[in-house]
């Protein structure tokens, strides 16, 4: 599992990105949110194939404890 923020996210064109803690920048499609999100919110995602290009999947909400 990887850790970032979501930088910014189109709820219209379902596509967004998150910055990982390496400063990778991630793109994600709704398709593949676990948890309704926010750009600025902490998430755990992995990482997979589509259309040739990496893309964030089963991205979850981190909470702080």
């Amino acid at each position: 599992m990887r850790t970032g923020h979501i930088i910014s996210y189109n709820k219209k064109a379902g596509v967004g990105c998150i910055k990982n803690v390496n400063n990778q920048r991630i793109r994600f499609f709704s398709d593949d949110l676990l948890v309704h999100a926010h750009t600025g919110d902490a998430v755990s995602f992995d990482i997979s194939f589509r259309n040739g290009s990496l893309v964030a999947i089963n991205i979850k909400l981190l909470t702080l404890s």
